[in-house]
């Protein structure tokens, strides 16, 4: 309804903005003027000129305005303007339009250099609701800490370029900043040209690629890329003893014996380039010769002794799932080292095969389940010529093979733009070339040969036509389900079309299928051969295969009988396959037969007579995958499993699956087509062939559900009653594909996902399976719990001292929604029809007393075959978990392999494990409570929760160094670096201090300079009283809990008990004194507590007074008590500097133990040190005049920022103060940290005796936890907390660890947080420099299997005065800790997680470079020739940390520099290395330093318990 024709204006949108009050509105216009419009109606705008641009907008209750004066005028927002490009005053038609016509199907949201987790795009989806959305428009979320862009709008099978978002819509979130491995396939067909003469080598890097990357840098993507090339290296030799001892380390062998090796090359790792260009350079370099290196590697390493000669597999023989899982390990840890400028995860692999791959069947199972429990994108881009059959997977279990079709790989197939100027046609199979000797005739009736196809002339052209078998028939029995499994379809299905019968004897094995997609097998006893599987990419393969001994051949039945005259041509013509070279030992096949070298024919009646021959197709061969080394065949004998019935990969039209939740994980990414399904971009095809899925639970049918346009719809579904009156969905799919709803021709044509490699998608949010009512009876065990959040936080609140708002039970709700999708849940869209299930074998009862039915509001979340139903009603919570009866067993497959790191210069041997989680053992009822009591000590958080975390080092700047390696008058060589000094160490400790006191505990400290001016002796303090104090002496904590928020203690509370008792014994508890009292005043002011102290006398101010001279110091006198102590301490003009209570945090007078030793050090004679000054505070614990803040009475006093209050137990008129005795809540909420001494600052940290000793297993280091809010500005639309963890001593030599922990925030505020962090550090002379969890990456089966440390050697130790056999192990490495400290290393401790440590020697030193961009381990060497150092780079850190006080973090030609030069100091090159060596270890002045202080040196802290 067209409502009015108008001017357009437009107005600047701003929250704040003060001119016009409807500035922060889509949409303005005077109410008066369009009397029929409300709120939450739809308007479309649509200009008049020629241009015919139109929009929806939204009609809110700012839009209607009375006071908007301009006749005959709206006014929408500027940038609407501008995303349509229109000019203000022009003329434009108002319409009114009915808001179900303009819902949106799908919206993608695009964002970039930023991290977006999965809790925060729910949030956000749920913040789009009910507006409207047009192209580009720019949305913000969280108070403009998430910033996203709409990318595309999908309504009706169409494009549109504005809409209305709805519950039914679905976000689809696309990264432009992801984690991207590009894995290249170096086989043999890389050295072979192409149709059009160019190797696929060059086709692959020149073209593929290079187009790839002018895309990512059109579109504005920032990918961080890791490279890799990897290659499988076959060996022929027959038995291991061939192989040299040293060589035998990384051998492998697959299913046929053969023994191979598997290569991987790191060329770019974890970089972001603007401008890729210079990368493809660097893969022709490497390319030139890649191949000679690798055949020649084992050669080169043993000159004098015979090594097996080596060759390249072929692409289908390659390594393609152990690649996969290679970079599954690195994904699957995403919340390790969380990473706040990328979200997303993708691997590529390049290959110039055609899909086609021989793995093992185990492998792919893991791969598969991996895969889509992780919800990484997987896309496989072939530049070989694409075949003419669908992408299947085929499996060979014990003489028993069969075919599925992945859904888990998105295949692209890459083709260059050039032509051929001779023809136009483009093949579609890569033809063999067929060698000299095999160009003989073939006798069909030779005797030992029974195989139809050695009839075949290959000298005549017109052989093969010719062929007068039925391989057509061959196929139907080759598909055809098994005996029992069609009775049992006839029995359910009386109309289902009966298969084909056999037409031979020879025939009558058939392969029985499983109505499934590859299950989980684990190798039992009935189930022990090695496995293979072939699973195929949309139109290629991957073979799965198991036996290990070949079988006896196929025969295939004849047509007619053999006559030359005729001319019968087999409509199966094009599933020939012949191997090049094959016909001179007679070893041709036909595709789709069982394939894994083992030809099966059925001998005479008894069975007695087999024959057997070996043969190998290019696409279609049998691949060993992971090695399998038991054999149980003497034991067990030949086991055979169920047999299977084969998918035919050039006709899936007809086969029946059952649909998972699996299947339908990653189709709500994948926009809606005009007849309503879901369709992939890059594929063409036409056809309506239809494939059923079954819903599990469901019976199988032929016929599925069809749309009046002859497709099928998962939206629009086909309703139909049964027999006892429900109603039951349909759910219909393909089973081909992605999307399950797309149909596969052998027309079709599958171009490059060019989108899913630019712009790769996210998990969705989203999904539309549910077992049915049957299914989850059967299959599924049920259990469930309950949750009142209100009765579990009034119970914490009244036992902990410290009060924080709790979650509400609407809060607490949501939030396990959100924590779910977190963990990789996805909300089930259940149709409205449908009725919730019912919990046959719950174990809560809800009851109703009131007989009155709550509303209630719930989800339901799947993840695998895992399901959970979150219910709330009223202020009840109840989850309902749904697990598999019969879960898959665990597999797991250990993996060897050669790894070539970047800057290194050899291949490695490395080791990986590839396995699948078990989900259903997540502790979900744990994680529920810790969100409900917010994160409270009772539930702390543990590695299998898998929160994310993010650790950092402070280190000091040391920008004397910088300026001469990088400013002007640059030093060539980089040894400068000098140890700290007394007075630098200092000044490090106390900003070290101000950074934790202001950042973490975030305290406002006052000038607490010391005043300058004479001494006042104190002779006695007994008389007189001192005036008030103010508040100028009290450092006030940010954003802390006022006691007002606090609820009243509930009744029967054991800490209300506690308070009743101590009142009745006449003791005061805080929590019973009244705001006002004298006793315990808030304001930080004392009445008269102590009435024996005297006011200071101060000489009145003049003049000439100047500011030191104004406030005399007080000196109290070497004999003054304790009490003298308190009562100079509390002194208001010149006593200590307390911390302000605003809560019920802290007692009054509470002070900072490095504060009060500096105090007391300048006020009292004969004390000069710090260890004199914690001798006497020590004396005050003891006494209780000051006790540490929990109330431990057996803590003692520490240096460094250690909490301790002033007790009033000794002062007469006043009751004691009761301490709370809730020692977790102070360690919770306050970072303690321990500083080194003066005379420890003196000692050398490092001896030479002292480093066999050091153990860097966390046992030798103590850590603490506390509490953070990290959402201090309140950003965020909920609340949020996390954790740090946190070393508990710093020294100023050496980096300090603090790592963020966190489960309930949002990343973009722990983004604002950290970097609040950063800056601060900048104001103290430090810096905060993100590190890795595991820098080095050791090989080790639980690290990043793609990474490694550089081997840096020192060769020049073995020779001259540097090779004194008298050295022992500890002065090596003595001397190779001073050259780290020369080159600007500093000490760090390891803290890597448990599963790590095995990994790590005890007595390797680690380092990290003052700059922060580098790692380096000296490991500790039995003999001197063994010397080494191993070096890393730190790979997180990025342009958003790089400081202008250290503009070394993160510059490239820097650390290179450094590099450079530190390898050329190892070569000893201009004599550097024996020149320092002699001044250091052989030089007998070298400083030393007593063994009695080793304990206190190490950079470790004494062992102890982790807190």
């Amino acid at each position: 309804m067209t409502l009015k024709h108008c001017k357009l204006t437009f107005h600047q949108k701003s929250q704040q903005s003060q001119q016009k009050a409807y500035a922060s509105e889509d949409l303005a216009l005077c109410s008066k003027e369009f009397p029929t419009l409300k709120e939450n109606d739809i308007v479309e705008i649509a200009t008049t000129d020629d241009s015919s641009s139109s929009f929806l907008l939204k009609v809110t209750k700012g839009s209607l305005r009375d006071d908007f004066t301009p006749k005959d005028t709206i006014s929408i927002d500027q940038a609407i303007g501008t995303a349509f490009q229109l000019k203000p005053y022009i003329d434009v038609t108002l319409t009114k339009v009915d808001a179900v016509c303009v819902e949106l199907d799908s919206v993608e949201l695009t964002f970039k250099d930023q991290y977006l987790g999965r809790s925060e795009m729910w949030r956000l989806k749920n913040s789009l609701t009910n507006s409207c959305v047009y192209h580009k428009k720019k949305i913000e979320f969280c108070s403009s800490t998430i910033r996203c862009q709409v990318h595309e709008l999908w309504s009706g099978g169409l494009v549109v370029t504005s809409g209305l978002v709805t519950e039914a819509t679905k976000i689809v979130f696309r990264s432009l900043t992801s984690m991207v491995y590009l894995f290249i396939q170096m086989s043999s067909e890389m050295w072979e040209f192409d149709i059009c003469g160019d190797l696929y080598f060059e086709k692959a890097v020149n073209g593929f690629l290079s187009k790839l990357f002018k895309k990512w840098k059109s579109n504005g993507s920032n990918h961080e890329v890791t490279i890799v090339l990897f290659s499988r290296l076959y060996y022929e030799a027959s038995s291991l003893e061939r192989f040299p001892e040293a060589m035998r380390e990384c051998l492998l062998t697959d299913y046929k014996g053969r023994f191979y090796e598997d290569f991987y090359r790191v060329v770019v790792q974890n970089e972001k380039y603007e401008d890729w260009r210079n990368t493809l350079i660097s893969l022709r370099q490497v390319f030139v010769d890649y191949r000679e290196y690798l055949l020649n590697f084992h050669q080169r390493k043993f000159p004098n002794i015979k090594v097996p000669k080596a060759y390249v597999s072929s692409a289908a023989q390659g390594n393609f799932l152990e690649v996969l899982n290679m970079s599954l390990n690195v994904f699957e840890k995403h919340f390790v080292d969380r990473s706040f400028d990328r979200t997303g995860q993708l691997s590529v692999v390049i290959t110039p095969g055609v899909g086609v791959f021989e793995v093992d069947r185990d492998l792919t199972n893991v791969t598969m389940q991996r895969i889509i429990d992780n919800g990484v994108g997987s896309d496989l881009v072939c530049v070989g010529e694409q075949p003419l059959h669908a992408f299947h997977n085929k499996a060979t279990h014990h003489d028993v093979d069969d075919y599925s079709m992945p859904h888990w790989i998105n295949l692209s197939f890459y083709s260059s733009n050039k032509q051929v100027g001779y023809a136009t046609f483009v093949p579609r199979i890569k033809l063999p070339s067929l060698s000299d000797s095999s160009r003989e005739t073939i006798s069909v009736f030779s005797p030992q040969w029974r195989n139809p196809l050695a009839s075949i002339h290959l000298g005549d052209e017109s052989g093969w036509p010719n062929s007068v078998y039925d391989f057509d028939s061959y196929d139907d029995s080759i598909f055809k389900p098994s005996s029992s499994q069609l009775a049992s379809k006839q029995r359910r299905i009386k109309h289902m079309k009966r298969p084909k019968t056999l037409v031979d004897s020879d025939f009558s094995r058939i392969f029985m299928r499983q109505n499934s997609e590859p299950e989980i097998h684990a190798t039992t006893s009935t189930d022990m051969y090695s496995s293979t599987t072939s699973i195929a990419t949309g139109s290629s393969s991957l073979i799965l295969s198991s036996s290990t001994q070949p079988s006896s051949a196929i025969t295939i039945p004849s047509k007619i009988r053999f006559r030359k005259s005729d001319n019968v041509y087999s409509s199966s013509f094009g599933a020939l396959n012949i191997e090049p070279g094959s016909f001179s030992s007679v070893k041709p096949r036909v595709a789709l037969t069982p394939i894994n070298d083992r030809w099966i024919k059925e001998g005479t009646a008894s069975g007695a007579t087999k024959e057997r021959h070996e043969g190998s197709s290019p696409s279609m061969s049998s691949h060993g995958g992971s090695p399998k080394e038991l054999d149980f065949k003497g034991r067990f004998g030949n086991l055979r499993r169920p047999s299977r019935s084969l998918i035919n990969p050039f006709d899936p039209s007809h086969a029946v699956i059952k649909l998972t939740s699996n299947r339908r994980r990653w189709t709500h990414i994948f926009p809606r087509g005009p007849s309503g399904t879901f369709i992939q971009q890059h594929h063409f095809s036409t056809g309506l062939n239809k494939l059923d899925i079954v819903p599990e639970g469901e019976a199988t049918t032929a016929i599925g559900n069809t749309m009046n346009d002859g497709t099928h719809s998962l939206s629009r579904q086909s309703i139909k009653d049964s027999p006892d009156g429900s109603t039951r969905t349909k759910k219909v799919t393909r089973l081909w594909g992605a999307t399950g709803e797309q149909e596969w021709t052998p027309a079709l044509t599958t171009g490059v996902d060019w989108k899913s490699l630019t712009i790769p998608a996210c998990l969705p949010l989203t999904t539309d399976y549910f077992p049915d009512e049957r299914s989850l009876k059967t299959d599924y065990l049920v259990s469930d719990y309950s949750l009142l959040p209100d009765d579990v936080n009034a119970d914490y609140i009244s036992q902990r001292a410290i009060y924080r708002r709790p979650l509400t039970t609407k809060e607490v709700f949501f939030e396990l929604v959100s924590q779910r999708l977190a963990q990789g849940f996805q909300t089930v869209i259940r149709p409205k029809h449908e009725k919730p299930p019912i919990k046959q074998q719950s174990s809560f009862l809800r009851l109703n007393i009131l007989g009155i039915d709550d509303e209630t509001e719930e989800y339901f979340l799947s993840i695998g075959r895992i399901f959970h139903q979150i219910s709330l009603s009223s202020s009840t919570i109840t989850v309902t978990r749904y697990r598999p009866r019969h879960p898959y067993p665990a597999i797991k497959v250990y993996y060897k392999y050669r790894f070539y790191a970047p800057n290194n210069n050899n291949f490695e041997v490395s080791y990986a494990d590839f396995s699948t989680e078990k989900l259903e053992n997540y502790n979900w009822n744990y994680l529920d409570h810790y969100i409900c009591t917010r994160g409270d000590t009772d539930f702390a958080l543990t590695e299998n929760l898998k929160y994310w975390r993010f650790r950092m080092f402070i280190l000091p700047i040391n920008q004397v160094v910088l300026k001469r390696l990088m400013g002007e008058g640059v030093s060539p060589e980089c040894n400068i670096y000098e140890p700290l000094k007394l007075e630098e160490k200092r000044s490090h400790i106390q900003e070290f201090l101000k950074f934790i006191e202001t950042c973490i505990n975030r305290i406002r400290r006052p000038n607490t300079s010391i005043p300058k001016g004479p001494r006042v002796n104190i002779v006695g303090a007994s008389g007189g009283s001192v005036s008030s104090m103010g508040s100028g002496s009290f450092r006030e904590r940010v954003n802390s809990n006022q006691l007002p928020d606090r609820p009243r203690i509930r009744s029967g509370s054991k800490l209300a008990e506690k308070q009743r008792h101590e009142s009745a014994s006449g003791r005061i508890s805080p929590l019973d004194s009244p705001l006002d009292s004298k006793i315990f005043s808030l304001s930080g002011n004392l009445g008269e507590p102590f009435p024996d102290l005297t006011p200071l006398t101060f000489p009145p101010r003049t003049e000439n007074t100047t500011e030191g001279e104004l406030v005399p110091i007080m000196c109290l006198k070497a004999d003054a008590t304790f009490k003298d102590i308190v009562i100079a301490m509390r002194n208001q003009a010149t006593g200590l500097s307390f911390i302000k209570v605003t809560g019920l945090e802290l007692h009054p007078w509470t002070f900072v133990s490095y504060d009060a030793i500096m105090w007391l050090i300048n006020r009292m004679e004969g004390v000069s040190t710090d260890s004199k000054a914690m001798e006497i505070f020590d004396g005050m614990l003891n006494e209780r005049f000051i006790i540490h803040a929990s109330g431990d009475s057996s803590h003692k006093f520490k240096n460094g920022f250690y909490i301790y209050y002033i007790s009033n137990s000794d002062i007469e008129g006043m009751e004691p103060l009761i301490p709370h005795h809730d020692n977790g809540m102070l360690h919770n909420e306050w970072m303690e940290v321990d500083v080194p001494c003066e005379c420890e600052l003196n000692i050398d940290s490092v001896t030479k005796n002292s480093l066999l000793n050091f153990d860097c297993s966390s046992g030798n280091h103590k850590w603490k936890d506390v509490y953070v809010d990290v959402d201090t500005s309140r950003k965020s639309d909920r609340q949020e907390w996390g954790h740090i963890r946190y070393q508990s001593l710093f020294k100023p030599d050496e980096a300090f660890e603090i790592t963020v922990q966190w489960i309930q925030a949002t990343g973009s505020i722990i983004t604002d947080l950290v970097q609040a962090w950063s800056r601060k550090a900048q104001q103290c002379n430090l810096q905060l420099v993100p590190v890795p969890t595991d820098p080095f990456a050791l090989p080790n089966y639980s690290s990043d299997p793609l990474r490694g440390p550089i081997k840096l050697t020192i060769d020049s130790l073995t020779e001259g005065d540097a090779g004194d056999s008298s050295l022992t192990p500890s002065e090596v490495m003595y001397f190779q800790h001073t050259v780290a400290l020369k080159f600007g290393f500093v000490r760090c401790a390891p803290h890597a997680p448990a599963a790590l440590f095995h990994a790590l020697k005890p007595n390797d030193l680690h380092y990290v470079h003052s700059s922060g961009n580098m790692f380096l381990i000296v490991p500790i060497c039995q003999s001197v020739a063994d010397v080494c150092f191993l070096w890393s780079w730190n790979y997180l850190v990025s342009k958003r940390w790089r400081i202008s006080s250290n503009p070394a973090l993160g510059d490239d030609t820097f650390m290179f520099k450094v590099l450079h030069d530190f390898k050329s100091f190892c070569a000893n090159e201009n004599n550097r290395l024996t020149n320092f060596w002699n001044s250091t270890v052989m030089n007998p002045q070298s400083p030393d330093v007593d063994e009695t202080l080793l304990d206190s040196s190490l950079t470790s802290v004494p062992a102890s318990e982790t807190l």
